[in-house]
C-alpha cells in the first residue's frame, strides 16, 4: 500500500532570501501549474527515503517563483504530472503512471545502487540537482509543448541575438583539449535545460534522441550552450562518440572559415573520418578522397572537388574540428593538433581568464 505526503504548510528555511525575493517579483499568473505528488510506502526499509521525500518538497517550496512552471503538490496521483517514488517501489505502478502520461522521477537513498530509470535523483542531492531535473520534466509534461516539441521549446530560450558568435561552443571543446579531463562530465544548458552531456577530454557526448537528431541537422542552436560541471548521463542514454558532435558542430556552425583557419592554406587530411558514424554526403565523401590525395587551399577545394565555397568551407570546418586535418608549411607538415592562427603569446589576462574557467569547471590545469 501507499499512501501520498501532502504540503500542510510551507517549511521555514534560513539562508533563501534570495530566492524568495525572486518568488515575490514574480508573477505567478505567467506561469502554469505542474502537479507533483511524493508516493512512499506504508513501512519504508530505509529512513533516508521519507528524509529525502521531506528534502523534496522543501526544495520545490523553496523553488517558487523561480521555475518556468508553478510546482504544486498534490495528494493525488490522478491530477499529478509528476509522481515521485522511492527505488525500493519500482514496481509496475510506474508502467502504470508512464502510461497513463505522466512522468516519474525516482529517488534513489543507496549510491552503491544503480538505478535503471529516466529521471533519477540520489539522496542527499543538490538543490541545483533538484531545479535542473524540475525543468526537464516541465517540458516533458507541458501540455503546451509535449516532449515531441522539446526542441522547439529549448530553441525559445536560446539567444535571439543575431550577431552571437557562432564559434563559442566549438572554442571552448578546443580548450577542453588542452588538458586530460576524462573523469569529468560536463552539461550543455540552454538557459536551465540540459540538452547534452559531454565527457570532459571531448572522447564521449550523449543527448536525447531528438536532441540527437537537431546537432546532426544544424537545428539545435549550440552557440547557446553553456557548459557546465555536472553529473554522468543517465544510465539509459548511451553515449556515443564526441566525433560525431564535433562533426555537425563545426558543419553547421558558420558558412564561413572558422577562425583558427585560412583561406590560403594548403591542407590536406591526416586520416579519413568515421563515416559509419557521421553517414555523408556523397559530395563530402568526394572531398574527403580529394584531401586524401592533395593539399588544397579553399579555392583549390572548390576547383577539384566540384563544390560550392560554402560546402567547401563547411568541411574544412568538420575536418578541422574533428583533428583530422594537416596544414603545408612550407615543406614541413603541421599535425592537425597543432594548427593554429598565427597569434602572439597569449596575455597574462587572458591566461588568468582560462584558469578561472578550468577552476569553474572543475577541470585540472594543463601542465
Amino acid at each position: 500500500m501507499f499512501r501520498t505526503i501532502a504540503v500542510v504548510r510551507a517549511p521555514r528555511s534560513r539562508g533563501l532570501s534570495a530566492l524568495q525575493y525572486n518568488s515575490m517579483s514574480s508573477a505567478p499568473s505567467e506561469r502554469a501549474d505542474r502537479h507533483i505528488t511524493l508516493v512512499k510506502p506504508e513501512a519504508p526499509a530505509d529512513d533516508r527515503a521519507a528524509t529525502a521525500l521531506q528534502l523534496l518538497e522543501s526544495m520545490l517550496w523553496a523553488f517558487k517563483g523561480t521555475t518556468r512552471s508553478n510546482w504544486v503538490v498534490t495528494p493525488s496521483e490522478e491530477i499529478a504530472h509528476v509522481v515521485v517514488v522511492h527505488s525500493q517501489d519500482c514496481d509496475t505502478r510506474v508502467s502504470q503512471w508512464q502510461q497513463s502520461g505522466k512522468a516519474v522521477l525516482v529517488i534513489a537513498t543507496d549510491p552503491e545502487l544503480d538505478v535503471v530509470h529516466e529521471y533519477v535523483l540520489t539522496y542527499p542531492f543538490r538543490a541545483t540537482q533538484v531545479l535542473e531535473i524540475l525543468e526537464t520534466l516541465d517540458l516533458q509534461v507541458s501540455s503546451d509543448h509535449p516532449k515531441s516539441d522539446f526542441l522547439a521549446l529549448t530553441r525559445s530560450l536560446a539567444s535571439a541575438d543575431e550577431n552571437s558568435d557562432p564559434w563559442v561552443f566549438l572554442e571552448a571543446l578546443r580548450m577542453l583539449w588542452e588538458v586530460p579531463n576524462a573523469d569529468v562530465w560536463l552539461a550543455g544548458k540552454i538557459g536551465k535545460v540540459t540538452v547534452l552531456w559531454l565527457k570532459g577530454d571531448c572522447s564521449e557526448y550523449s543527448a536525447e534522441p531528438a536532441v540527437l537528431q537537431a546537432i546532426r541537422s544544424g537545428e539545435l542552436p549550440l552557440h547557446d550552450v553553456n557548459l557546465q560541471t555536472g553529473l554522468p548521463p543517465p544510465a539509459h542514454r548511451a553515449a556515443r562518440a564526441a566525433t560525431e558532435l564535433l562533426w555537425f558542430a563545426a558543419y553547421h556552425a558558420s558558412s564561413k572559415l572558422a577562425p583558427w583557419l585560412n583561406s590560403t592554406t594548403h591542407y590536406r587530411i591526416a586520416r579519413w573520418p568515421d563515416f559509419g558514424l557521421i553517414r555523408p554526403l556523397p559530395s563530402q565523401i568526394r572531398v574527403t578522397a580529394t584531401l586524401s590525395k592533395a593539399a588544397l587551399t579553399l579555392d583549390g577545394m572548390v576547383e577539384r572537388a566540384q563544390i560550392s565555397v560554402e560546402e567547401a568551407a563547411r568541411m574544412l570546418n568538420a575536418l578541422s574540428a574533428c583533428r583530422l586535418l594537416s596544414a603545408e608549411a612550407g615543406d614541413a607538415v603541421v599535425p592537425a593538433t597543432d594548427i593554429r592562427q598565427a597569434v602572439p603569446e597569449p596575455a597574462a589576462g587572458f591566461r588568468s581568464f582560462l584558469r578561472l574557467m578550468r577552476k569553474r569547471l572543475g577541470l585540472k590545469e594543463s601542465p
